[in-house]
């Protein structure tokens, strides 16, 4: 019998009076630290997450469906234009009906970023307060309350958007100490408020019922019985009820598993017949050495934070170990990583774990002493205090090395195969992309229908009528094979087309969709700042980006790449252009052949600037033709002239700077990832130039004030 199920069923029948719950009171000086540290913590998250949204640095959708579900919820609505359905239909996000009473006041999607920050934060209390009664010291519970403030995943669950299931971190927490201490009534509340978090909560609900079973208390039949039956009532509404109701196969994210079988039943099957088979899919991914190397590392981010502790009460761990093979057994990599918010239901019984392996661990160094680990004991200078301490303060250490080494505000991003798609802080790109990002959303009419890309889709959820850009280019919904219906009453679109997110989805026939879209709307470019571009119902030429027919530059190049595309010269740049303004690179193009161009190839031009000392001082990438027009939809000896609004960072130094561009190609690599490299030319100017083009010099100045 292992030692964690040993403590288990030694558990005494009563509680003794010192063994009984209570809240943390402000007399007490660990309390008051752990109050201190949440509110540093509370302080911290909510200004990287203001951060964020002001310099457009949520660059996923998940905020913006949120947003738009709870503004819903307070207007009686519940269709989600920006998922392109019945929200309850996609998850089922209940705890929004919570929220939607705070959000009627307060109506911005920042709101939902500062309670996910809160919320979590107040997670410290239910670790602290386990600790407390467990190891009976407050120096360890206090680290303990550091350790979960500190550990990784849940910095990078909060900074990643905003999810309902991101909150059932804390409640799940309550949930487990409450049911640990032996309160019935504060258990199935804080389960219940779990359970409306996400439809697969009910996983980790029920096995936290049949783990009540190894409590020896009186009525912990009542425990499971009351906790496996709300898990499958949540599982009925969830599976019998709200999506066939409302999913009409807008999401499918069993098609996730499909490598198991062709359905969750058939897959369910064939994981049951090869056990050997998932047991290995925990750590290792056929011949996608890529993915194996992120779920190796998925472990190691797991663990390490907390030293390894969590691993000394196995079956407190196995609680999440249904999720885990959800996450794990999926082919999605995402979900092999610790920087989004998969990790929100396992992060609890990992700290849980962690504060009794450490009680497991002192209780081995006392086991023949009277009373076993005690408060006395714990009190004096006894070897179990000594090493209780001394891995205590170990663990907080080597939190704080792995924060360095992997974590989410200052990672150094070592030994994290997949870093956070999304930018914690912004760059001085960021900074001075920002307010012509802002001057474009301004403009966005006030009426009508809109089409976003994901980082401006935030800016508006307070209305009815909002389509993700991406699901008109892909032209099938998020995780689904459904095609997507294409809009013909959309008035203006905001989009930044050189993210990765904008052609990650690339299929040849995108960029005919979207200029089909475009015509059928009457939709022409009205501003751009580098990739960003604004487009509206406006008449005539207004601000045109690409331009095909017989075009001529000013500087003549002609060099070939693959026999597929020709640069054929440039028009001189503006001789000056200020700190945070824009200058314009006009560039010809030519489509050389064939007539079966590579349906995955895509061509990216590099624009660099380069100081006197050849140090390169700002780039910007961006895909030919906006995606919008792309090589392959070109006419064979077609030409076409591209304007691109390069916008100078404001740490640039005023200065004499030489323009520099260089050609890259993009395809489909072996692991399915999309590889890059320099465009290959047999063009001996190119080679001898490390395949660059100078395009020419441009002074940078100081705006006048």
């Amino acid at each position: 019998m292992s030692t964690a199920e040993t403590e288990l069923r030694n558990r005494p029948d009563r509680l003794a009076p010192e063994d009984l719950p209570t809240a943390p009171s402000l007399s007490r000086r660990g309390a008051r630290v752990v109050w201190v540290m949440m509110g540093v913590y509370s302080a911290v998250y909510v200004t990287v997450c203001v951060v964020k949204y002001v310099y457009f640095l949520y660059t996923d959708f998940d905020l913006a469906i949120c947003a738009q579900a709870t503004w819903g919820i307070t207007r009686g609505q519940f269709f989600n234009s920006i998922r392109g359905m019945y929200w309850l239909g996609d998850h089922s996000w209940l705890t929004l009906f919570l929220i939607a009473p705070v959000y009627a006041v307060f109506r911005h999607p920042v709101t939902l970023l500062v309670i996910q920050t809160v919320v979590l934060a107040l997670g410290a209390l239910p670790v602290y307060w386990l600790a407390r009664r467990e190891l009976k010291d407050e120096f360890l519970a206090v680290c303990f309350a550091a350790l979960y403030l500190l550990y990784p995943a849940l910095g990078y669950s909060n900074l990643y958007e905003f999810h309902p299931v991101t909150l059932t971190t804390t409640t799940l927490l309550f949930a487990f100490y409450y049911l640990w201490v032996g309160r019935f009534g504060p258990t199935v509340l804080f389960a219940v408020l779990s359970l409306m978090g996400k439809e697969n909560v009910p996983l980790v609900v029920g096995m936290m019922g049949l783990y009540s079973l190894l409590i020896r208390r009186p009525r912990r039949w009542v425990y499971t019985a009351t906790l496996l039956g709300l898990a499958a009532l949540f599982l009925l509404l969830s599976f019998a009820v709200l999506k066939p109701a409302l999913n009409r196969g807008e999401s499918s994210y069993e098609t996730t598993y499909a490598h198991w079988g062709k359905t969750l039943p058939e897959a369910a099957v064939q994981m049951a017949k090869h056990p050997l088979a998932v047991v290995v899919a925990f750590f290792h991914t056929g011949d996608d050495a890529f993915d194996a190397r992120l779920k190796r590392e998925y472990h190691l981010h797991v663990f390490a934070p907390v030293m390894l502790l969590a691993l000394a009460s196995p079956l407190t761990l196995a609680i999440a170990l249904p999720v885990v093979a959800q996450h794990l057994l999926s082919s999605r990599g995402a979900e092999h990583t610790i920087v989004f918010h998969y990790m929100a239901l396992v992060t609890p019984f990992v700290l849980a774990a962690s504060v009794l392996g450490l009680r497991n661990v002192l209780r081995l160094l006392v086991r023949g002493t009277p009373g076993g680990l005690t408060a006395e004991t714990m009190r004096t200078r006894t070897p179990a205090r000594t090493l209780g301490r001394v891995l205590g303060a170990m663990a907080v250490v080597v939190s704080l090395v792995s924060n360095v080494i992997f974590g989410p505000l200052f990672g150094l991003r070592l030994f994290q195969g997949w870093p956070a798609d999304e930018a914690m802080w912004p760059t001085a790109r960021d900074r001075v992309l920002a307010p012509y990002m802002t001057e474009m959303v301004n403009q966005m009419p006030r009426e009508g229908t809109l089409a976003c890309g994901l980082r401006f889709l935030a800016r508006f959820t307070n209305r009815d009528d909002v389509h993700a850009f991406h699901h008109i280019a892909k032209g099938t919904y998020t995780v689904s094979s459904k095609r997507y219906p294409v809009p013909d009453d959309v008035v203006a679109v905001i989009v930044d087309t050189g993210r990765y997110s904008y052609h990650r989805h690339w299929r040849v026939d995108r960029g005919a969709r979207i200029r089909e879209f475009l015509a059928r709307n009457r939709l022409r470019p009205v501003e751009a700042a580098e990739m960003t571009v604004l487009l509206m119902r406006v008449p005539g030429e207004h601000g045109e980006l690409l331009e095909d027919g017989a075009v001529t530059p000013e500087r003549l190049y002609r060099a070939g790449f693959r026999g597929l595309v020709e640069f054929v010269g440039w028009d001189r740049p503006p001789p000056k252009v200020n700190v945070g303004g824009k200058l314009p690179v006009r560039t010809v193009w030519k489509r050389l052949g064939p007539t079966d161009f590579p349906p995955d190839l895509l061509y990216v031009t590099q624009f660099v600037l380069v100081d006197g000392r050849l140090r390169e001082v700002h780039q910007a990438t961006r895909y030919l033709g906006y995606g919008v027009y792309p090589v392959n939809d070109w006419p064979v000896g077609g030409t076409v002239r591209e304007t691109f609004n390069l916008v100078i960072p404001l740490d640039v130094r005023p200065g004499t700077y030489r323009l520099y561009m260089r050609l890259l190609e993009e395809e489909d690599g072996e692991s399915g990832q999309r590889v890059g490299r320099v465009a290959q030319s047999t063009d001996p100017r190119l080679r001898r130039a490390g395949g660059v083009i100078e395009l020419g010099t441009v002074e940078v100045t100081l705006p006048e004030r």
